[in-house]
């Protein structure tokens, strides 16, 4: 996961992101859930920014983070925030993610769900 944010965050001008190993047991925790959608920071007392990916059959760690990047089309004359935006957002400085292969209840057929945690969040004014 890391290499994968920081190879995109380097494309985009952005320092590198360190590994969070609290973060990811957050992102643990939300993926032994199987809820795919946003925690809406249930996961810490502090802020955090969350990506989320899901997939039947082979859905690796790069296919993941891959999903976050396809959402590249951010348009500053009309701006939206994104998975994207958050990966490449400029003060966010650390990541955790993990996954769970075992997710039957959230797409048709057994599903991995990645979860990325981000802090400080990205995608907020100012």
């Amino acid at each position: 996961y890391l290499f994968a944010h920081n190879y995109i965050r380097f494309s985009h001008g952005a320092v590198p992101l360190i590994w969070s190993d609290d973060l990811a047991s957050g992102a643990q925790q939300w993926a032994d859930a199987c809820q795919f959608q946003h925690s809406n920071g249930q996961l810490s007392e502090l802020p955090y920014g969350e990506n989320i990916a899901a997939a039947t059959g082979t859905f690796g760690i790069s296919a993941a983070v891959e999903s976050f990047l396809n959402q590249d089309s951010y348009d500053p004359l009309s701006p939206t925030f994104s998975a994207f935006t958050q990966i490449v957002w400029k003060d966010t400085t650390s990541v955790g993610c993990a996954y769970n292969t075992q997710c039957a209840n959230i797409l048709p057929g057994q599903a991995t769900l990645h979860v990325c945690l981000y802090n400080p969040p990205g995608n907020v004014v100012g």
